[in-house]
């Protein structure tokens, strides 16, 4: 039998970037732009999604964010006009 070990340490940084796959550089970009969804004050906080479904409330400014970074051109691929390169992009979105 064989020693085990422990997966390498994850690391931040230019070389660690280059280690992520192109099609997940898309959704780390919107994760920054939605912001910390521990903030209260962020349309994407988790507090403000407790209280629209408490309310029965539908997400609009959450919504409109996401329309405004440009969520819904990933819904068309590449060649016929938008900027959706692959599956994997769509799932990582």
């Amino acid at each position: 039998m064989t020693a085990q070990t422990a997966p390498p340490a994850v690391e931040t940084g230019s070389a660690a970037e280059a280690c992520v796959p192109e099609q997940y550089h898309i959704a780390e970009e919107l994760e920054q732009y939605l912001g910390d969804p521990h903030d209260a004050s962020a349309a994407f906080s988790f507090a403000e999604a407790v209280a629209l479904d408490e309310r029965d409330e539908y997400p609009a400014a959450a919504c409109a964010r996401l329309d405004a970074w440009g969520l819904p051109e990933f819904y068309v691929p590449e060649q016929w006009g938008g900027r959706l390169r692959s599956f994997e992009q769509l799932v990582a979105l």
